[in-house]
């Protein structure tokens, strides 16, 4: 009786054997592949910085009057990038910005001018080689500018916008899938186009800057 059972026993578990190798090995369906960040889309942001250089104003002399500028600025920007296949990354940008930029020359031989910039911004392209969420671009365009210059000439003063334009070059990081963090330098001249050279006029006005700004993409 003990040999049936254990007879009975071995073929069962020989059963059970065969048709377990039989059966299909069930595998997990692999991991979707994480999503790609692209910098395509709309975007605004604020931004603030420094800037320092020189303005260059017509006093009657026989030399325009050059003495330093430099202060604060902050303001706003919005634009629009568009990422290719490949990690090119194109794009237009406008900014515009109230700034504390002024600067004066009382030692002037033949006059004394003083030089206030309260509103100025710019229409830029941009170009920019995307390392996943790391963004650095050169940017180029045109830049404005109302400054308010006022001379002892007289009592000569001009407050007419200026026009000229603007370079530089920035990083932009993608903290998020929309937040985004900058830092960039920009050289920018403001020159006088309308040739009339009337006293008291703003001739050139060129600033080195520095901002610091965050964004959101949407």
């Amino acid at each position: 009786m003990l040999k049936l059972v254990s007879g009975i026993a071995a073929f069962a578990l020989s059963i059970s054997g065969a048709l377990a190798a039989d059966l299909p090995v069930y595998e997990a369906p692999p991991a979707p592949p994480p999503p790609v960040f692209t910098w395509t889309g709309f975007y605004i942001g604020a931004q603030g910085g420094w800037a320092s250089g020189e303005a260059e104003v017509d006093i009657g002399a026989p030399d325009d009057d050059e003495f330093d500028v430099d202060g604060w600025m902050i303001g706003g920007f919005l634009g629009y990038n568009y990422q290719f296949a490949s990690p090119l990354v194109v794009g237009i940008e406008g900014d515009l910005e109230a700034t504390g930029i002024e600067g004066d020359d009382d030692d002037a031989v033949f006059g004394s001018a003083d030089e206030e910039v309260r509103l100025q911004g710019s229409i830029r392209s941009r170009v920019g080689y995307a390392f996943d969420r790391l963004l650095p671009y050169i940017t180029g365009g045109f830049a404005f500018a109302r400054p308010d210059t006022d001379t002892t000439v007289a009592g000569e003063s001009d407050d007419d916008v200026e026009w000229g334009w603007t370079a530089g070059a920035g990083l932009d990081y993608a903290a998020t899938d929309h937040l985004f963090l900058r830092a960039e330098y920009r050289f920018t001249d403001l020159a006088d186009f309308d040739n009339d050279d009337d006293n008291g006029d703003l001739q050139d006005l060129r600033t080195h800057a520095i901002r610091l700004g965050a964004g959101w993409k949407f």
